[in-house]
């Protein structure tokens, strides 16, 4: 069975150009196939192996936007958040310092006041 042009077309431009699955190249597919590829291709091979090759290009592809622009990003996001995580417990600790010698200040105030306000009540033994 002899392949029609389009298909003959589709061939010469995938060996020329290199691509294969699994490779890094995905930029290029879309400049390859066009309309009239894909028709000759859902003819030769059937429409659910097309779409399948479809949607697993399309996992690929969201697989290597994931890894290349995504992850970098998030590890960026994690150590900033690590670092203001660490910002706020040094915050949180002198925050409770700074309570603790209040209520200290505040109770021995209190206890001042408390003498100053009470005199001492003793007979003088002369």
């Amino acid at each position: 069975m002899n392949a029609g042009p389009l298909a003959r077309s589709f061939r010469n431009n995938v060996q020329r150009r290199k691509i294969s699955c699994g490779h890094s190249q995905h930029a290029a597919v879309p400049d390859l196939v066009s309309h009239m590829d894909i028709v000759a291709l859902i003819n030769k091979y059937g429409f659910p192996i097309v779409a399948a090759c479809g949607g697993g290009y399309f996992v690929y592809y969201v697989w290597v936007w994931a890894t290349k622009e995504v992850k970098p990003v998030l590890s960026e996001a994690n150590t900033v958040l690590i670092a203001l995580i660490d910002r706020v417990r040094m915050l949180d600790n002198d925050l409770i310092r700074l309570n603790q010698k209040i209520n200290i200040v505040t109770m021995l105030k209190d206890l001042e006041n408390e003498k100053v306000r009470k005199p001492t009540n003793r007979p003088d033994r002369d």
